[in-house]
C-alpha cells in the first residue's frame, strides 16, 4: 500500500511539472538587446540585469591564501572524453542531445527583421542584401517544416540611402518542467552508464580486472 502512494505522489509531481512551462524571451531593436525568462507566470530580467543598491562595505585585509598544487594527471589515467568513448561519440552525442533539446521546445514567436544598408558603399549593401537571402532560403524551409514553430516573419529588405544596417529580433520559446527533467534524466544516466562501462574495460585492460585463471 504504501509503495502505491509514493508512486502515486511520484506520478502526481511528474503530471504538476508537466503543466508548468518556462518561457523564455529574447529582443533586439534599436541596437539593445533584452532578454527575459517566465516561470509561473513571474518574469525574471536576465539581460539586462536590474542594478542593485551599492551597498559600501567595509574594507577587510584577506589573508593571502596558500596556492594549492595542481593535480597532476597519472600517466595512463583515462580522461573524461575516453571515459565517454573517444570524440566522435561526444560529437555524437552532443548532437543528438541538442536536436532532441529542440524538438521539445516549442517556438512561439520567430520574428527577423533585416535591412541591408550602407550609403558609402551600395554594392557591398548589394551583396549583403543576397547573402541574407541565402541564409534565408536555408532557414525558411526548417521554420516550415517544424511543427513546435507556431508563428514565424522573416523580413530582408535593401536600403541605399540608409547608413546603417537594421536589425531587428524578437524570439519567444516555452517548453515544460516535465520535459526538461526527463531530458536531463535521460541524458544523463546514458552519460553515466557510458562513463561506468568504459571505466571497467579500462580495467580490465590495464590489469585491474580479476585473474580468472587465478
Amino acid at each position: 500500500m504504501t509503495a502505491l502512494i509514493v508512486l502515486a505522489c511520484i506520478a502526481a509531481v511528474f503530471l504538476a511539472l508537466g503543466f508548468i512551462r518556462i518561457r523564455l524571451g529574447a529582443e533586439l531593436a534599436d541596437g539593445k538587446f533584452a532578454a527575459y525568462a517566465k516561470v509561473a507566470g513571474k518574469k525574471i530580467d536576465l539581460f539586462p540585469r536590474p542594478e542593485k543598491p551599492k551597498i559600501p562595505e567595509p574594507k577587510k585585509e584577506k589573508p593571502e591564501k596558500p596556492e594549492k598544487p595542481k593535480k597532476e594527471k597519472k600517466e595512463g589515467e583515462p580522461g573524461i572524453i575516453d571515459r565517454l568513448g573517444g570524440l566522435g561519440e561526444v560529437i555524437d552525442f552532443a548532437l543528438e542531445a541538442v536536436a532532441d533539446f529542440f524538438d521539445m521546445v516549442y517556438t512561439d514567436i520567430f520574428r527577423v527583421k533585416f535591412v541591408s544598408a550602407n550609403k558609402k558603399d551600395p554594392a557591398s549593401a548589394a551583396s549583403i542584401y543576397g547573402y541574407a537571402w541565402c541564409a534565408a532560403g536555408i532557414i525558411i524551409p526548417h521554420l516550415d517544416n517544424n511543427k513546435n514553430v507556431k508563428k514565424y516573419s522573416v523580413s530582408i529588405d535593401l536600403d541605399f540611402e540608409a547608413e546603417k544596417p537594421i536589425i531587428e529580433l524578437e524570439l519567444r520559446v516555452s517548453v515544460s518542467v516535465g520535459r526538461l527533467v526527463r531530458f536531463a534524466f535521460s541524458k544523463g544516466s546514458r552519460v553515466l552508464v557510458t562513463i561506468l562501462k568504459n571505466r571497467k574495460k579500462g580495467g580490465a585492460v590495464h590489469g585491474k580486472a580479476g585473474n580468472q585463471y587465478a
